[in-house]
């Protein structure tokens, strides 16, 4: 019992990351407030799923980070498989 007390506290804490980059996608765990503020995992965090959805873009060879909802973020991710 004290166990699984734990594990969803620490579960409480984490948030799930997809990120979905030219060169493919990935699955990350963040801490929140700790990698990620607490305000973003409100606003964009998918309730079923506990996942927060990126997409980069690189502009004149930097990074860029762009928050999505799920839906755009797997539309994106058809669109680069076709590819």
């Amino acid at each position: 019992m004290e166990a699984e007390k734990r594990l969803s506290q620490v579960q409480e804490n984490v948030v799930f990351v997809r990120i979905l980059d030219p060169a493919g996608d990935s699955l990350q765990r963040w801490t929140i407030g700790e990698d990620v503020e607490p305000e973003i995992v409100d606003q964009w965090a998918d309730r079923k799923t506990n996942t927060i959805y990126i997409l980069n873009h690189y502009r004149n060879g930097e990074v860029e980070h762009y928050l999505a909802s799920r839906g755009i973020w797997e539309k994106m991710k058809k669109a680069f498989d076709s590819v």
